[in-house]
């Protein structure tokens, strides 16, 4: 029997919710302002800034295979703090490439150091929370992402048009620092490394792939509305979106705030259902906008949609698997998202040039009853059959760890 009233806010929880928005928050900070800085001391041409922003992400998608290995094999304590400790140093390097090639690749070193820490933030989270608060949790948790995505930008963008490119490279050192230092006040679990074999089962959690599928369908599409909505927003009529992902922000903070404890009292049935079901019409609103009332009505119900969906699914990966498999089984989590943010944009791209902006956002929203279906039909029965495997075979983690 679960325990429903185990506490969530505990010390080992604040301790990864700051760290995961601080690196988010750094993460975000330079995200619009590498390419402005490529482009204007390096040279750089739009092309390249295409092989900049794709370099991260190749990088995290080939890397997450690997850490999920690690952490389940050589200790998560010990992994984590690396992976952080590399990530914290290649903040400071971009200042120092004096060629374009050079600057590429320490971001597409970067992005390895980000794929295991991210890794290793999501499956540390899965330790910490009790696992009746687990969907609770995931979504709270998911909301240093959107905070970060909010303000960090923003607060980048600002820094740079005060202060110039030092500063703007300093703060965000220091910002990923103070993650890298609150790091080693986490309370890591007494899990020894588990011993086993190299197999495909190392790096990829087969039994997650019902769910995986689900993650993969709904980043793609997602990613569709990150990388068309302002070339979209002018044929509306509306030229500045920034507010869309302001509003789209607030819509997924939330749902965040009630669709984990709904997850954990009823299961995820009605969480991802609303969550597909809310995001579908909002991809609709947003394929009949013709200003700007309806553009950000519909990102509003994207963001309510996606952030009911995404941290559901995260936490039916978690629950079911061992303990001691939790690393890969996030890393393929992972894997999954990168997959479909990588391939969605481009699929969706072929989609829009041979019809166009608005048609591809109808077609986006009757697509989602396709992993909807899924999910009903068999995601959910695969789910809950694992899970109860799961739970008659768990094994107990234990960790030093006090309620706030």
């Amino acid at each position: 029997m679960q325990n429903r009233t185990a506490p969530l806010w505990t010390k080992n929880f604040l301790l990864l919710f700051i760290t995961g928005f601080l690196m988010n928050f750094g993460f975000h900070f330079l995200l619009p302002t590498l390419p402005l800085y490529a482009m204007e001391k390096l040279g750089a041409n739009p092309a390249h800034i295409g092989y900049l922003i794709s370099a991260y992400a190749v990088a995290a998608l080939l890397v997450r295979p690997f850490s999920g290995y690690a952490y389940d094999s050589l200790g998560k304590k010990r992994t984590y703090l690396l992976s952080m400790a590399f990530f914290t140093a290649l903040t400071f390097t971009y200042q120092y490439a004096g060629a374009f090639f050079l600057f590429l690749c320490f971001r597409f070193l970067h992005g390895l150091a980000f794929g295991v820490a991210s890794t290793g933030s999501a499956t540390l989270l899965a330790d910490t929370v009790p696992p009746a608060r687990r969907g609770e949790g995931m979504g709270i948790h998911g909301l240093t992402h959107t905070l970060s995505m909010a303000v960090g930008p923003a607060a980048g963008l600002w820094i740079l048009d005060v202060s110039g490119y030092p500063r703007l490279f300093a703060a965000a050192g220091f910002f990923i620092t103070l993650s890298f230092v609150i790091s080693f006040f986490i309370a890591y679990p007494r899990q020894p490394a588990a011993t086993q074999k190299i197999t495909v089962n190392s790096f990829f959690e087969k039994r997650v792939l019902s769910v995986a599928i689900l993650v993969m369908c709904t980043s793609g599409l997602f990613s569709g509305v990150v990388a068309f909505i302002t070339v979209y927003g002018k044929t509306v009529n509306v030229d500045d979106v920034s507010l869309f992902f302001v509003i789209n922000s607030l819509g997924v903070i939330l749902t965040r705030i009630f669709s984990g404890r709904v997850q954990d009292r009823s299961g995820p049935k009605p969480v991802v259902t609303f969550g597909y079901l809310v995001m579908a019409a909002g991809f609709l609103a947003l394929s009949q906008s013709k200003g700007v009332a309806m553009l950000y009505f519909s990102a509003l119900l994207i963001g309510l949609g996606n952030g009911a969906i995404m941290p559901a699914l995260q936490a039916m990966v978690i629950d079911m698997v061992e303990p001691e498999k939790r690393g890969v089984a996030t890393s393929t989590h992972f894997m999954a998202m990168d997959l479909g943010i990588a391939g969605g944009s481009v699929i969706l791209g072929w989609v829009a040039e041979l019809t166009s902006l608005s048609t591809m956002f109808f077609l986006g929203a009757f697509y989602l009853l396709f992993p909807l279906f899924f999910f009903l039909s068999y995601s959910l029965r695969d789910y809950e059959t694992k899970v109860a495997v799961v739970e008659n075979t768990v094994k107990v983690v234990s960790y030093k760890d006090t309620p706030i």
